[in-house]
């Protein structure tokens, strides 16, 4: 069975984001040392969800990177909406990253009015992490499908 080697969307946006850091690159050397002041990871959701939590590990790593501190800052409502405008209307400076999940995307692609495009407005940065979504069900339930007994699939290892 041939696979499908055409580009997803996901490697043309992590093309487009590594083009963009590429160009920026010689004017981001010529201001001298990135950063000089603090910087800020502003998470569009609640605090302690998913993204909260990895933005968190994101900020201590770039901290002890850089030598300067990175503020996480939680800005939820609207699926993602609020604080993804928060950060779109804020100048263009790198000073300020935006934690995105799925909402970032799915919101602009089914809502017509949303006020952001997630290609044209952002660039992603880098890819932080990867995070399965699981469909489960009580196990009590014995739920079955015509293939395959779904309640009885070996159960994850987790990691270490």
């Amino acid at each position: 069975m041939q696979r499908n080697t055409l580009p997803t969307r996901r490697d043309f946006l992590a093309l487009a984001g590594a083009a963009g850091l590429a160009c920026a690159a010689p004017s981001l050397w010529a201001q001298g040392a990135f950063p000089q002041k603090a910087m800020r990871i502003v998470v569009p959701f609640a605090p302690g969800t998913g993204s909260d939590v990895i933005a968190r590990t994101v900020a201590q790593k770039i901290t002890e990177a850089t030598q300067q501190p990175v503020v996480v800052e939680n800005r939820e409502g609207g699926g993602g909406i609020v604080g993804t405008m928060a950060v779109h209307q804020l100048p263009a400076d790198g000073y300020t990253l935006l934690m995105v999940a799925n909402p970032f995307t799915i919101v602009a692609g089914t809502n017509t009015k949303a006020p952001y495009d997630p290609l044209k407005d952002f660039i992603p940065v880098a890819k932080v992490a990867i995070v399965p979504i699981v469909l489960t069900i009580n196990p009590g339930a014995r739920a079955s499908t015509r293939s395959r007994n779904w309640s009885r699939m070996p159960r994850p290892i987790p990691a270490s």
